[in-house]
């Protein structure tokens, strides 16, 4: 460990600078995978998404399970689509670790003939849905995903019930 001679605020500022290097990287990797358009499929969405909820509940108290389908048709997602459904899987996931104490959050995919569902499912706190409010100085998370899904023509659903967790519902048509 190069650190040991650091004091313990120099230490701090090291481990905050390496905190933040990682994100800026994970931030960058995901806009470029979404503009590139290799990643044009229902299947490179899904694999993308799955790949970082394995590499987001690693190391935490959440166990992250998948149902998907045993084949992904190689139907084409806008650059559009692609990166608001995978920011909207990314909060709510975020949701499911940070605020609902889940010990298990369900990934599944569905795919119709003119739409694909992602279903973020999880078996914690859950929360009473007629007791939410806005936050102060902006909407709540709830909204951010409705809005999410109405920039790309999707639909946004969810249930909650206290006690028993909470699951959201993306409908996205194909265009």
């Amino acid at each position: 460990d190069n650190q040991a001679d650091l004091p313990p605020a120099a230490k701090a500022e090291v481990r905050e600078i390496s905190e933040t290097a990682r994100e800026t990287i994970l931030a960058f990797d995901e806009i470029v995978w979404a503009v590139n358009p290799r990643n044009d499929t229902l299947g490179d969405l899904t694999n993308y998404v799955c790949r970082h909820a394995e590499d987001f509940f690693d190391g935490t108290p959440t166990e992250c399970v998948f149902d998907l389908p045993k084949v992904i048709p190689p139907l084409m997602l806008s650059t559009e689509v692609r990166h608001q459904v995978f920011l909207a899987a990314k909060e709510a996931m975020n949701n499911a670790l940070k605020h609902a104490a889940a010990s298990q959050v369900l990934i599944r995919l569905a795919v119709h003939t003119d739409s694909f569902e992602l279903r973020i499912e999880d078996n914690g706190r859950g929360f009473d849905p007629a007791a939410v409010e806005p936050r102060p100085g902006g909407g709540n998370g709830l909204n951010n995903l409705s809005e999410r899904m109405q920039q790309i023509g999707a639909r946004f659903d969810y249930h909650s019930k206290s006690g028993h967790g909470t699951g959201v519902v993306f409908t996205v048509p194909f265009s």
